[in-house]
């Protein structure tokens, strides 16, 4: 397991480094015990941020036998004591300006906080099976979770950094939040290969991130598609380009002009882009698209992990599309939504139907077409708004697609007039009838950078221009 020491003298590597100081394995170990090794064993919530004491209570629980949830730190406070009671959290790992009610201290670390509940005797059971609670609403507040055991963690865990041929010499970096399951995947990935991780809540768009980079020697970022989309137009100096070994792209579809124009920039300076594909229910990656395969590939998010396998359910004759399903030991054991839940033995048995629409060519190359959900109908056709929004943006529509029967309505922050419902009248067949245009001031996001449609379909009752 990457969180548990190891012979010789691989703990005696920097692990973790920020502005101020740096930490070994050995002695970040030593102080992740210090605080929860005589812990009885418990859920403990914690409120993540980009710092060093989160990664200390989330792998200090770890090596305790505890259960750490990850919860994002820019939900409302109340939203956060609210999922804290419901799972009846034995422990609160957070910053002390947090004071919870029926909760008492019982020891600090510089800003953090550990909590003890104060009567966790009621606290239901909890399956010796499950490791950790990875809450899927990022900072909604929706109780539900994702269940993960040891196995899970560990399987996927060392197959990512097997295939992105981790080593001790390699050093990422915080771009992603902690409590997103991508996020947390870079993080484990590179303790399994014993590297360094450096710590920062700069963005990429500032260049004091860029100067960090250069500073701590980082060799690894990994971002989401609208990092990639926001950075596009940025210039990477040389320094930048001749340091960095591997960049990896996941967390939802990117334009394959941009998965280019990436491609492209990288490939010169020896530096391994690669397009991957996955879930939190999978711990979470299921496939991967390597840097060999990604020009005669193009706009696949490539094959399954080495130690799982994919099926297709449904299959439309007429597309070779089917839902994507993924067989496998990283798939999590199931859901929860409060602490009775927190028992439950094994529900998905290692079977993930991902909600995704795919096709699967003649050499195995996974291609996602859209989302189950995301599909609407049209005069009785079924249509795919992911689809249809790509040809979209490629049309140089800054845009997102929402839809109910028989309407499409294209949502943007850019006012683009007629002018985009002109190319969506002849780029497509539908009736002219069923589009509308929604201009709003800003695409809702979720903490980790994706849009957030359902925000987005609360707000589409404003602004709304009908073609004449």
């Amino acid at each position: 397991m990457f969180w548990h020491s190891r012979p010789g003298n691989a703990d005696n590597n920097i692990f973790l480094l920020d502005d101020t100081s740096q930490l070994t394995y050995r002695k970040f170990f030593e102080i992740a015990d210090n605080l929860f090794s005589s812990l009885r064993r418990g859920v403990v919530a914690i409120i993540c941020e980009k710092d060093r004491e989160t990664v200390i209570g989330y792998v200090g629980a770890l090596r305790a036998g505890l259960v750490p949830m990850l919860l994002d730190s820019t939900a409302e406070e109340a939203s956060l004591l609210h999922l804290i009671d419901r799972y009846e959290a034995e422990y609160l790992w957070a910053r002390q300006d947090i004071t919870p009610d029926g909760y008492e201290e019982i020891s600090r670390f510089d800003n953090q906080t550990l909590w003890k509940r104060r009567s966790p005797s009621g606290a239901g059971a909890i399956s010796l099976d499950l490791a950790a609670l990875i809450p899927t609403s990022g900072s909604t507040g929706d109780p539900k979770s994702v269940r993960l055991s040891q196995q899970n963690l560990a399987s996927v865990t060392s197959c990512i950094a097997d295939y992105l041929s981790l080593d001790e010499t390699r050093r990422a970096i915080s771009l992603l939040p902690l409590q997103y399951s991508y996020g947390l995947s870079v993080l484990n990935s590179i303790m399994e290969a014993r590297g360094s991780y450096v710590i920062t809540d700069l963005s990429p768009v500032q260049r004091d991130f860029w100067d960090l980079v250069l500073v701590h020697g980082v060799t690894d970022f990994s971002a989401v598609p609208f990092v990639f989309d926001t950075i596009k137009r940025m210039r990477f100096s040389l320094e930048i380009l001749d340091q960095l070994v591997c960049v990896t792209q996941a967390g939802g579809h990117l334009s394959p002009v941009v998965t280019k124009h990436f491609r492209t920039l990288f490939a010169p300076h020896g530096i391994s882009y690669f397009t991957m594909y996955g879930a939190t229910e999978a711990s979470p990656r299921i496939a991967y698209l390597h840097p060999d395969d990604a020009e005669a590939k193009h706009g696949s998010v490539g094959k399954p992990i080495s130690i799982g396998t994919v099926t297709l359910e449904g299959v439309v004759p007429e597309t070779s599309e089917g839902e994507l399903v993924y067989h496998g030991p990283n798939v999590c054991l199931g859901y929860a939504t409060a602490r009775e839940d927190l028992a439950r033995g094994d529900d998905f048995a290692g079977i993930l139907r991902t909600g995704d629409m795919a096709r699967i060519d003649g050499d195995g190359f996974i291609f996602i077409t859209g989302r189950l959900k995301r599909f609407v109908k049209i005069h009785g056709v079924s249509v795919n708004l992911e689809h249809v929004e790509s040809v979209m943006r490629e049309g140089g529509f800054d845009c997102h697609l929402l839809g109910q029967e028989n309407i499409i309505s294209v949502v943007s922050q850019q006012d683009y007039g007629e002018q985009i419902l002109h190319f969506a009248k002849n780029r497509f067949i539908f009736h002219p009838s069923v589009w509308r245009s929604v201009v709003v001031d800003k695409i809702p996001r979720t903490s980790s950078d994706k849009v957030d449609y359902a925000s987005l379909d609360d707000m589409i009752g404003r602004n709304t221009h009908a073609p004449g």
